[in-house]
């Protein structure tokens, strides 16, 4: 997802290389021959004060942002935005996250069967995955929430509760 470079030393020293290195990461694998498609997903959020070091500033309004706009310029859909889809279910408070293991960066199981049912709507979708990150219609990535959102903003993502069989 991008967390762990939220930590200061890394992004002090090599932020300015995460678009690259991202890019460099997307391009490997539209060069693999069987020509997978590339989804991305925007980081979940970071639910306590620099857990291990990682700043949670930087994941919701550096990384969150620079992966959409890696995605607009290599032409992909929007990423799935999980961290708009944990706001949902836990606001950015205090508190913490019943859907992040107690060091409130990592997902837990609950998290965990979330994020998937994110990524298998997005891939049983009837619309085709390469959708241009910068069209307005955002329902391929169920609503995902524009890099605007704010902190303890609802958003409209929806992690589906169902799945169908197929």
């Amino acid at each position: 997802f991008g967390t762990y470079d939220s930590k200061e030393e890394n992004w002090r020293g090599e932020g300015g290389k995460f678009s690259g290195d991202y890019s460099q990461l997307i391009q490997a694998f539209q060069q693999i021959p069987s020509q997978p498609e590339v989804i991305l997903m925007a980081p979940p959020p970071i639910y306590h004060t620099k857990p291990y070091g990682m700043n949670p500033r930087v994941v919701e309004y550096v990384i969150r942002t620079q992966v959409t706009s890696i995605a607009r310029n290599h032409g992909l859909a929007r990423p799935i935005d999980v961290f708009g889809a944990f706001l949902d279910h836990c606001p950015l408070t205090d508190t913490h996250c019943d859907r992040m293991k107690w060091d409130g960066v990592h997902p837990n199981a609950q998290g965990d069967a979330d994020i998937a049912r994110l990524v298998f709507a997005v891939i049983k979708s009837p619309q085709p995955f390469r959708r241009h990150a910068d069209q307005t219609s955002t329902s391929l990535a169920l609503g995902a929430v524009p890099s605007t959102t704010r902190r303890n903003e609802r958003s409209t993502t929806r992690i589906p509760t169902t799945t169908t069989k197929g």
